[in-house]
């Protein structure tokens, strides 16, 4: 059954899809339930668990892959070219929101951090397509990269809109409703694929630029901060599940 449902491109894109965004919402709703003392130990090493997900899945699987189907050069500057594009949307259209300082919460921030949201997740549904479509290890390792991510991306975004007056319930189902965009994202990537097919590297080279960006501009400056050394490696320990997890998952035995 799994076997069949990865070999169908469409399929595989749209079930992974729905399982990061939707599944990423349930498992942070159920964190909330945490002790708070326990949830504010839980975040920072779920986001170090992610970087290295992150990082596997672009160095262990996008990039090799990229490298097969172009040259070196252009294949590196699409991906440098997709970091800078992503900077750009950030910055001009919806502003930068550090989710960690949230501070007062106002109706128009509440607006930006959701709709930086569901962009957020239409990316996620592009790289899907575009993993998939290029190989089944290369959309495992994709999937499993942006579920580990989407868990502490929630939590965040559950924080702010609690901090915004809203009741857990409403940010549920708003948070859910905004991860709606990865499936549309995942079906306008295949459809966009299927017709040109000459387009899948440049979207591989987008999945590993924002990939790239969401780790250099929200999880690598979360490390940044002062720890304990037992903390320190703790961190550096769940970077390294990250990267196997992820590796292992793209390049089974």
């Amino acid at each position: 059954m799994l076997s069949e449902l990865l070999h169908s491109p469409w399929a595989a894109a749209l079930g992974a899809s729905l399982a990061t965004g939707l599944g990423g919402v349930l498992v942070a709703g159920l964190s909330l339930r945490l002790p708070d003392r326990l949830l504010k130990k839980a975040l920072p090493l779920s986001l170090s668990f992610a970087t290295g997900a992150l990082l596997g899945a672009v160095f262990l699987d996008l990039l090799p892959e990229l490298t097969e189907a172009l040259p070196h050069h252009r294949g590196f500057l699409a991906v440098l070219v997709g970091i800078l594009l992503l900077h750009l949307v950030e910055r001009t259209w919806m502003g930068h929101q550090d989710s960690s300082h949230a501070g007062s919460i106002q109706p128009g921030t509440r607006a930006i951090v959701m709709l930086g949201d569901g962009l957020h997740n239409l990316v996620d549904g592009l790289a899907l397509a575009a993993a998939f479509s290029t190989s089944p290890a290369a959309g495992l390792a994709v999937t499993v990269a942006i579920f580990v991510h989407e868990v502490p991306h929630e939590l965040a975004n559950f924080a702010l809109l609690l901090e915004s007056g809203l009741s857990r319930r409403q940010a549920l189902c708003l948070n859910a409703l905004f991860s709606l965009p990865s499936l549309i994202g995942a079906a306008g990537g295949m459809v966009a694929l299927g017709h040109f097919e000459h387009l899948a590297p440049y979207a591989l080279a987008l999945s590993a630029a924002s990939f790239l960006y969401i780790t250099l501009a929200d999880l690598i400056p979360g490390h940044r901060k002062p720890v304990s050394h037992r903390r320190f490696a703790a961190q550096i320990l769940l970077i390294l599940l990250g990267v196997l997890l992820v590796g292992g998952v793209g390049h089974p035995a």
